[in-house]
C-alpha cells in the first residue's frame, strides 16, 4: 500500500549558552505543536534491493485538530497520491487505490486505531505513523544530544542538533503501550530500538527540519531516510476531510489480509 504518508527571525536562535541540548530536543515536538497549522514538505528516500526510490510530499499539518494533508508524487509517472489524516483515520486517494480493490468511491479509509493492535500501541497517543509529523513524538525519547552548528532552513535561522532516539522510551513516554506483550514482539523487530535523528530548531525552539532513518522491521536490506521540513506556522489554510459518501473503509480487509 502507498507509503504515503510536517510543517523567523533574522538572528541565530537565542537558546543561550546554558541551554541543555537534550531538554531542547526532547521538548521540541511539544513546542512545535503549539503553533496550529503549518506547511510541511516531506522527502522519503527508499532503498529496496539495490534500487533507490524518492518520494516527495507537500501539504499541511494542523496540530490543534490532529490533522494532516499531503500530496505525494509517485515515481515513474505513477501520478499523485493524496493522504488525509484525521486523528487515527487515514484517507487515501490516487490512481488505482480504489480500483485495485474493486471500489467505486474516490477515497478509501483505514482506522489506524485498530491497526495499532498489531504493534500493541495506541496511535492516538503516539501520533499516527502515517502522519508526516509523527516523528516529532519520537523526540521525547532523545538521548546523547550534541549541537552541530547553525544553519538556515527555508529562510529561518536554526541550530542543528544530532541525537540518538530510544524508540521504546518515546512510546512509553507517550503512554501509548496498550498491550505490553504485543509491543515487546514488535520492539524486538527494531533491533536495539535506537535511531539517529538530526533536528534543526529555530529561535522559538520549533522544529524546522528533521531527518532520520525510519526502521523497516523484518527487512535488513531495506532502508528509508525521511526528511521533514516545516514552515509558515500559523497559516490560515485548513484541512478538509473527505465526506462519508466518498469513502470506503478498508480496515477490515487489511486486517484479514495481514
Amino acid at each position: 500500500m502507498a507509503a504515503g504518508v510536517v510543517l523567523a527571525v533574522a538572528l541565530l536562535p537565542g537558546c543561550g549558552e546554558d541551554a541543555d541540548p537534550l531538554e531542547l530536543v526532547s521538548t521540541a515536538g511539544a513546542e512545535t505543536a503549539d503553533d496550529g497549522v503549518a506547511r510541511v514538505t516531506s522527502t522519503t528516500e527508499l532503498s529496496l534491493g539495490g534500487a533507490s526510490i524518492t518520494l516527495e510530499s507537500r501539504g499541511l499539518v494542523d496540530f490543534d485538530h490532529h490533522r494532516a494533508s499531503l500530496t505525494t508524487k509517485l515515481p515513474s509517472g505513477g501520478g499523485d497520491t493524496e493522504v488525509v489524516v484525521d486523528g487515527t483515520t487515514m484517507y487515501l486517494r490516487g490512481a488505482g487505490v480504489g480500483g485495485e480493490l474493486g471500489l467505486l468511491t474516490p477515497w478509501v479509509s483505514i482506522d489506524l486505531g485498530r491497526m495499532g493492535g498489531l504493534t500493541g500501541t495506541d496511535l492516538a497517543q503516539l501520533g499516527s505513523s502515517n502522519e508526516p509529523t509523527s516523528g516529532l513524538e519520537l523526540l521525547t525519547g532523545a538521548e546523547e544530544v550534541e549541537e552541530v552548528g547553525h544553519e538556515e532552513v527555508r529562510g529561518a535561522a536554526t541550530t542543528h542538533y544530532r541525537a540518538t532516539v530510544d524508540l521504546r522510551k518515546a512510546v512509553e513516554e507517550a503512554g501509548a503501550v496498550t498491550d505490553p506483550d504485543q509491543f515487546e514482539k514488535f520492539a524486538e523487530l527494531l533491533g536495539d530500538g535506537r535511531v539517529d535523528v538530526d533536528v534543526w530548531l529555530d529561535a522559538e525552539d520549533r522544529v524546522r527540519r528533521m531527518r532520520y532513518e525510519q526502521p523497516m522491521p523484518g527487512d535488513e536490506a531495506a532502508s528509508a531516510t525521511v526528511t521533514v521540513e516545516l514552515a509558515d506556522f500559523g497559516t490560515d489554510e485548513r484541512i478538509e476531510v473527505p465526506p462519508p459518501t466518498d469513502v470506503t473503509d478498508v480496515t477490515e480487509r487489511i486486517l484479514q489480509d495481514g
